[in-house]
């Protein structure tokens, strides 16, 4: 038996949202209208899912679930800079688009004679399809339903009209810099925070490498005296880049303009007010925004309250590390959403593997790429 539902919202993407929420992953949609400013799809969802009916001649099949994922084209599009130019100096932007799924398949859950879909449908096909692999992704990543919604609302409004670019919609959604480290050396101090074990020191010690590495004179200063064990562990850190470890507030104060200082800090709990007081006074005191370090393994939920506490005591910039350990990019993602720029990564704990900036083409590709693997 056949249950079907008609569903209107304002936009096309609440509309799909909605065809999930009531008819849940594996409905069809079979019509679409869009009229007066709102948007109206007419799905079903089958008992019987070996049967799918093929009820009118411009029946659009979408399944909603993600079983189609694994067959998810991606393909890189290059724009060249439009004002000419050398090759130098063009710019080029990858941008991943869905390609319209529709096309003779033998699957259980279709009749090997459905229709194809008439040209004038290819676009909202696309769209549809764009839709669903956000929805898809999301679930998959646990990128929660602000993030969801952003990445959904950041796709091409001119739905129907126009292809879908998901990945300048994704870029749109997450705030982060493409030279994380030129990011960082806009500031007169560099002060790393973050919970315990949040991979701080080894940070610490990568960032002051990349430092050398482009010529800066670096002063590093650690402000945790409170274990012996954790200024050992960095001093031991730096010997080899012949860097001395200095202890102490006493040692913030610039020795030059042209200096860096990097500042490493005792792992607080951010939910005791005195830890988050000693933030907000270490923040009036250096006249620098903190750069929080979150380990990707941590728990989602976990991660949208501390950055949140986090921005609250001056945190503006995200490390991410630990990026080696997860199968799901829904913490690096959600660090985003509470004022957070993402800056830089970290894939390794080793400190020969420096830390790296992160593009949204590469986010969008290991995404795909992790949920065909692990689903």
């Amino acid at each position: 038996m056949r249950h079907e539902s008609i569903i209107t919202a304002p936009t096309m993407a609440q509309a799909l949202a909605k065809v999930r929420r009531e008819l849940g992953a594996d409905a069809f949609i079979l019509s679409h209208e869009e009229s007066e400013g709102s948007f109206r799809i007419t799905a079903c969802i089958e008992d019987d899912m070996n049967v799918a009916v093929h009820a009118h001649a411009n029946t659009t099949y979408i399944p909603t679930s993600s079983a189609w994922i694994s067959q998810l084209p991606i393909k890189n599009k290059q724009i060249d800079n439009p004002s000419g130019g050398d090759s130098a100096s063009e710019h080029k932007e990858s941008a991943h688009i869905i390609k319209n799924p529709f096309k003779p398949i033998d699957m259980p859950t279709r009749r090997k004679d459905l229709e194809a879909p008439s040209n004038k449908d290819v676009l909202f096909n696309e769209a549809l399809a764009a839709i669903g692999a956000v929805c898809d992704l999301a679930d998959y990543h646990q990128l929660g339903d602000e993030l969801g919604e952003s990445w959904l609302h950041a796709l091409n409004p001119d739905f129907g009209k126009q292809p879908i670019m998901l990945t300048p919609a994704l870029n749109r959604s997450i705030p982060h810099q493409s030279n994380g480290l030129e990011h960082l050396l806009s500031q007169t101090h560099i002060v790393l925070i973050g919970s315990p074990g949040c991979g701080k020191t080894v940070t610490t010690a990568k960032l002051a490498a990349m430092l050398l590495e482009a010529g800066k004179h670096v002063r590093v200063v650690t402000l945790d005296t409170i274990k012996s064990s954790g200024s050992e562990q960095l001093s031991a850190y730096l010997a080899p880049l012949q860097l001395k470890l200095h202890i102490g507030s006493q040692h913030l104060v610039k020795e030059s303009a042209h200096e860096i200082t990097l500042v490493d800090t005792p792992a607080l709990n951010i939910r005791l007010k005195e830890d988050r007081d000693y933030l907000s006074d270490l923040r009036a005191h250096v006249k620098s925004p903190f750069t929080l370090i979150v380990p990707a393994d941590m728990n989602p939920l976990e991660v949208d309250e501390i950055t949140f506490d986090y921005r609250a005591v001056g945190a503006e910039s995200l490390i991410v590390t630990r990026l080696d350990l997860v199968k799901r990019y829904g913490t690096l993602l959600r660090a985003t959403q509470k004022g957070l720029t993402l800056v830089l990564t970290s894939q390794s704990p080793q400190l020969a593997h420096e830390l790296n900036s992160i593009s949204t083409d590469y986010i969008f590709e290991e995404m795909v790429k992790l949920c065909k693997e692990n689903q």
